[in-house]
């Protein structure tokens, strides 16, 4: 056999549930006679941590870890008939790798120089929604699925009551995709399934290897005429990573018609940070000034020793108004900062009666999924904590409330009714406290009890009320005016995020109080006419502009402004996408195309 049909994988038949193995530039080592007889230590990359000495002071400052490059074995069995098999195997395996060292893999639009080394037969999974499938029949429908943000071809595809292993052929959109062979089971409908996703290490092989006999125990003997002899001989064979993350398959997701201050989610994205390209095109009547911020904070405000806040869209500032308690127009000199803890925060003179509102205005707050943190000093008496409005003047309807009673008995609302309240026997002290909940409108699942909630509500981390039915929510826009009462309390902190976080995240908060603004906005400081295609990448931070017009690409660094929004999903793999523009105008669509990258 020619040494390059060695490279084709197709002429050889690899069991999908066979034990781990391990496939490079997709040719599973099988194919050479390698088997692994351990797992490689490639769980976690090694950290470098960073540290300074201040003069005149104990200690170091950490300024945080760094992941870097490491070095890893591969450790397993070369199988062959005779000794002259063996070597013979291994000499392709060496001559295969220093062959294919040189290959170029993009990630963003950036090329690394190396191998694409994947773990057979570890996958990680996507199931989201169901399906739907026909007998004797390739197409697959989805329901509630996602195929687009995780399906790619190549992958497989395994659907309950049957065994057999699909190969994915396309993805025709977020709802379809076509399997090879034929479905096999009987015709089926809301059918649990799962998608393999698959994830590569970029490395290079390093030159290291060596090969030594297995101990006789046995194993060797002499074969008769017509018998087949297996002989394995050890082989171990070093690399190191050129890239510290695992990546995924390449994906583009695509937005049509976003109008100023809406909120876009992307899921799937990875658990760790990545960089995505940006198409931006114009709608028809030019679309000005579009800006694109990643992040999954919506509001975010220490209160220590000024009165103004980081805001959704990017990392600046943003001041608010000060209002009496008829929420008219009130004076600087209401303000004060006084003692909380051992730090100082912002608080208000006034008598027991009086309640002083900072107005912010012009936010984005997810109507559907948030969560709300607030750090404060209470003094007893009934009180509107918060409340989120979609306009100014309308501070009675269409918002969410947080407020403590008269009976000092904490609940949270909105104009239907109560969404989630605190039990009856949770009263509210005087003195220092954490307040947190979370809504969802769609509902999220607790892993721990395997219920579904809709909201809810922690007090000093602990969890003093729950939702297990829907509430009826009849919002059609953003939040965009935050009202923050004050009533003889101080606050300590408010941070807002675009999405429910978990119990755990929550009490995290509670212990840490560490909360950052770390979104990135990406702002385009023109008008984009229809037609008018931008593009930026968000690792390299080259740009180009398709003008309509001239039908050319023209350079176009200098029109954008602001930090290259990356995608950083988190343990729920999600990241919100906000979009603005000036006006009324409109993005015709945008497209993000990215790889996810794992931990």
């Amino acid at each position: 056999m020619a040494f390059e049909d060695l490279l084709d994988s197709s002429k050889y038949e690899v069991p999908v549930k066979a034990r781990p193995s391990i496939t490079i530039n997709g040719v599973n080592l099988r194919v050479y006679g390698f088997e692994l007889t351990g797992l490689p230590d490639i769980l976690l990359p090694p950290t470098r941590q960073r540290t300074t000495t201040l003069t005149g002071r104990h200690g170091q400052l950490s300024f945080g870890d760094l992941y870097e490059n490491w070095n890893f074995s591969i450790d397993g069995q070369i199988v062959g008939q005779n000794l002259e098999d063996v070597v013979q195997k291994q000499h392709k395996l060496l001559r295969f790798l220093d062959i294919e060292r040189d290959q170029d893999f993009a990630i963003g639009e950036q090329n690394y120089t190396g191998l694409r080394f994947e773990l057979s037969g570890a996958p990680l999974f996507a199931d989201k929604g169901t399906v739907n499938v026909t007998s004797n029949q390739k197409s697959v429908t989805g329901v509630g699925t996602l195929f687009t943000a995780y399906a790619k071809p190549g992958a497989t595809f395994e659907v309950a009551g049957d065994s057999t292993i699909y190969t994915i052929e396309s993805v025709p959109s977020d709802t379809s995709i076509i399997v090879n062979p034929s479905i096999t089971r009987a015709t089926g409908s809301s059918l649990s399934y799962r998608v393999e996703r698959r994830r590569y290490l970029l490395v290079s092989y390093d030159g290291s290897s060596s090969i030594s006999p297995i101990a006789d125990r046995g194993f060797n003997k002499q074969g008769g005429v017509g018998d087949i002899v297996r002989l394995g001989y050890n082989f171990t064979f070093g690399f190191y990573t050129v890239y510290p993350y695992w990546v995924g398959d390449t994906f583009t997701k695509t937005f049509s018609s976003l109008s100023n201050n809406t909120i876009n989610t992307l899921e799937y994205v990875g658990n760790a940070p990545s960089n995505p390209v940006y198409f931006i095109t114009g709608h028809s009547g030019t679309t000005d000034n579009p800006s694109i911020t990643a992040g999954k904070t919506a509001f975010n405000s220490n209160y220590d020793g000024q009165t103004k806040a980081s805001e959704t869209k990017n990392q600046s500032l943003v001041t608010p108004s000060l209002l009496d308690n008829s929420k008219t127009a009130g004076t600087q000199s209401d303000m004060k900062f006084a003692p909380l803890t051992t730090t100082t925060k912002f608080g208000v003179n006034g008598s027991t009666d009086d309640a002083f509102y900072l107005k912010y205005e012009n936010l984005s707050i997810n109507q559907d999924e948030f969560s709300v943190f607030l750090e404060f000093d209470y003094v007893a008496g009934a009180i509107d904590l918060i409340s989120f409005n979609t306009t100014a003047s309308s501070q009675t309807s269409k918002k969410i409330e947080l407020k403590i009673d008269g009976s000092n008995q904490l609940s949270v609302s909105n104009e239907n009714g109560d969404i989630i309240a605190a039990s009856s026997d949770t009263v509210i002290t005087e003195g220092y406290h954490t307040l947190s909940y979370w809504v969802n409108k769609n509902g999220s699942v607790d892993s721990k009890d395997s219920n579904t909630y809709y909201s809810k509500i922690l007090l000093d981390g602990e969890i003093i009320g729950t939702t297990s039915s829907s509430f009826t929510h009849n919002l059609t826009a953003l939040y965009d005016h935050l009202f923050l009462a004050i009533r003889r309390s101080t606050i300590g902190c408010l941070h807002i995020f675009n999405y429910s976080l978990t119990d755990e995240e929550l009490r995290e908060l509670h212990f840490s109080k560490l909360a950052k603004n770390n979104n990135n906005t990406l702002n385009y400081n023109a008008a984009l006419a229809s037609g008018d295609i931008v593009r930026y990448n968000s690792k390299d931070t080259s740009s180009e502009l398709y003008d309509s017009s001239l039908g050319a690409k023209i350079n176009c660094y200098s029109t954008f402004s602001g930090n290259a929004p990356y995608l950083y999903g988190g343990d729920n793999e999600k990241e919100n996408i906000y979009v603005t523009t000036n006006s009324s105008t409109t993005i015709e669509q945008l497209n993000i195309t990215y790889q996810p990258h794992f931990r």
